[in-house]
């Protein structure tokens, strides 16, 4: 799994060439735990027993595995398809979720890989809206990071991550 995830590469798209400071899935991954790690203490206090810690993290881990089939799509990207594009990635997601289901380990730390797959995909418990959070946050930080090394093509990215991060408290 992890040297699957090592071989996709973020924004890898002809529009994001250069990228000076490219990194992949796992990386990313192991970031978005790191950021999971460094909240959780405060969200655990605001949330009390609706959050479950262990399940964020592990989602945290988990969260681009459908990816390893489908490659890395942007939100730049998505925010761009049309509903039937749109449509179109998620069924393809959904079959990358259901493949990976029948290779790897039923279950990760006690919860279904399947259901965190789907968790990740759908957004649709606590742990995975937090884990949607810190993934943008990462990604903005990577356009950032592009930015302030010289790389003007990340600069529109960067502004989108701003809008989609201010949608976070709807």
């Amino acid at each position: 799994r992890t040297k699957e995830l090592e071989k996709i590469k973020r924004y890898d798209t002809p529009r994001r060439s250069p990228m000076y400071y490219r990194t992949n899935l796992l990386i990313h991954s192991h970031r978005v735990y790191l950021l999971i790690s460094n909240i959780m203490p405060i969200a655990t206090e605001i949330y009390n027993s609706e959050l479950n810690p262990e399940k964020a993290l592990t989602l945290a881990i988990v969260h681009d595995d459908a990816e390893i089939i489908t490659g890395d799509v942007s939100r730049y990207d998505k925010d761009r398809m049309t509903q039937k594009q749109l449509l179109n990635h998620e069924q393809r997601e959904d079959d990358a979720i259901k493949y990976l289901s029948t290779i790897w380990p039923k279950n990760i730390n006690g919860f279904s890989y399947q259901e965190l797959l789907y968790h990740a995909l759908r957004k649709d418990c606590l742990e995975a809206q937090i884990v949607s959070y810190c993934d943008k946050i990462d990604a903005f930080c990577e356009s950032l990071h592009e930015v302030r090394a010289g790389n003007k093509k990340f600069k529109g990215t960067s502004l989108d991550y701003i809008k989609k991060l201010k949608e976070f408290p709807e």
